[in-house]
Formats: structure tokens, sequence, C-alpha cells
């Protein structure tokens, strides 16, 4: 589903907003998305790189605090 590199940017684009809609765990997002949770993980560490802010509460739910623009 999310093999390519413009799969993977539009994977990494529904990562964000299915964080904006409701906290999610790695996962969740894994099984939404059908990729491995290590997949969802490296893409989170890419996100927060590219400017992306993301917050986990005491539940490991991940949410987007901010973009930075």
């Amino acid at each position: 589903m999310f093999g390519g590199k413009s799969e993977k940017k539009a994977r990494m684009e529904a990562i964000v907003n299915e964080l904006e809609r409701n906290p999610k765990n790695q996962s969740q997002l894994a099984r939404r998305l059908g990729v491995s949770p290590s997949t969802i993980e490296a893409d989170l560490i890419k996100l927060e790189k590219q400017g992306v802010l993301l917050q986990q509460d005491q539940y490991g739910m991940l949410s987007v605090f901010r973009r930075r623009t």
C-alpha cells in the first residue's frame, strides 16, 4: 500500500491526518495504515525532523502538538 517514495509521503501525511483527528498509539497507526510498528516509529522520527511536533500521553497515545511552517 505504501511502498515507494510517493507512497511513503502519502503514508506520512496519513499519519499526521490520523493523529490530528484522534490520538492513537503506534500499533493502532500501524494496523490502520497496513505497515509494521517499526515503520511507524521511523516515520514519526522523520516527521519530527520535518517540523511536526508530536506529544504522547501517559497511555502512549500520540497526537499532533504543532506543525512548524
